[in-house]
């Protein structure tokens, strides 16, 4: 989820979602279900439908394993509209505690230490307008990106 929109900054939360876990959508695995939320209206304003033909589950004590979506919901809506409001306001109270737009992301199980809680990994959002002169000409320097002292993880209360 991105609370705003990466590259305009509109107060748009984009969500992805599919069946299992959410590392199949952070790896690019599946195509996900993507909603467009729109902050300002309070609603969704698109949405797309992708087929899910695998998803990525828990396997006990054996970490993950990769399974078949039965046929019956490969083509179903992950995310109700009640849902997507509801994680995009979530996703507003971090950025609103944060004082940043984010990209908050449900913590890794390992993690997550009561059920009626939602722990989530916030992450800034990083915007580039264009590439510096130098880059596009193929100079890079060795440098990695300054860490973010907005970075944390937030607990938020599910009622």
């Amino acid at each position: 989820m991105f609370t705003s929109h990466p590259i305009t900054g509109e107060p748009l939360a984009i969500i992805e979602g599919s069946w299992g876990l959410g590392e199949s959508v952070v790896s690019g695995s599946v195509s996900p279900d993507k909603y467009v939320f729109d902050q300002r209206a309070e609603k969704v304003v698109d949405r797309l439908i992708s087929n899910k033909k695998i998803e990525l589950i828990a396997d006990g004590g054996h970490g993950t394993k990769t399974v078949e979506v039965a046929a019956g919901r490969q083509d179903a809506v992950v995310l109700s509209d009640e849902e997507v409001a509801k994680l995009a306001m979530y996703g507003k109270i971090a950025e609103n505690h944060y004082g940043v737009s984010s990209s908050p992301a449900p913590s890794p199980p390992s993690e997550r230490r009561r059920a009626d809680r939602v722990h989530l990994q916030k992450n800034p959002v990083q915007r580039r307008a264009t590439r510096s002169l130098s880059r596009a000409k193929g100079h890079h320097r060795g440098s990695r990106p300054a860490r973010s002292p907005s970075s944390g993880m937030s607990r938020i209360p599910v009622a």
